[in-house]
């Protein structure tokens, strides 16, 4: 879970101690200490680019940083949806703080990435290199990209399972 596990990272506690046992229901205590915290009171300017709703400011991850970018919202929350960015738009975000000089010498920048997270798109030439093999199961490039990226957004996503059925026409 992304929750407990970056509460945990940032405080150095376990989970029982950080009181963040669960994705969305549970906010890090504004008494937790943070790693943002320590490095600003060493002096260090403190940002993060985050990919996911799931460690939105809200939920207590934002203590000590002086720069913290949540996910733009696109839509409403929900099983299909969450609030999210792409590899490239964490990066573009965190390039874009370092041209503007938001953070300044010493500083410390969090970008957290969710890409390889359920519906994994991957990117070019990696979507075509491997999609055959994922979609059929070895047995042929009888699903194209565009089918199988079409009918990814539509349902929001499957498992290789569905996948195979659905690139053999049983879905």
């Amino acid at each position: 879970m992304s929750l407990p596990s970056h509460a945990s990272l940032f405080t150095g506690q376990w989970p029982f101690a950080t009181g963040v046992r669960d994705n969305t229901t549970f906010r890090l205590g504004d008494d937790a200490v943070t790693l943002a915290e320590q490095f600003k009171a060493a002096g260090f300017t403190t940002g993060a680019v985050v990919a996911s709703f799931t460690l939105h400011s809200m939920f207590g991850l934002k203590q000590g940083f002086d720069v913290y970018l949540d996910p733009p919202s696109t839509g409403p929350s929900g099983f299909l949806h969450q609030d999210e960015r792409t590899a490239a738009q964490v990066t573009d975000e965190c390039l874009r703080l370092l041209d503007t000089k938001a953070l300044a010498p010493p500083f410390f920048l969090w970008a957290h990435y969710f890409d390889p997270h359920f519906p994994y798109e991957p990117p070019e030439p990696f979507l075509t290199r491997f999609l055959s093999r994922a979609a059929t199961g070895g047995r042929g490039a009888r699903a194209t990209p565009a089918r199988s990226r079409s009918w990814t957004r539509r349902s929001g996503g499957c498992s290789i399972r569905c996948a195979r059925a659905w690139a053999r026409g049983r879905s």
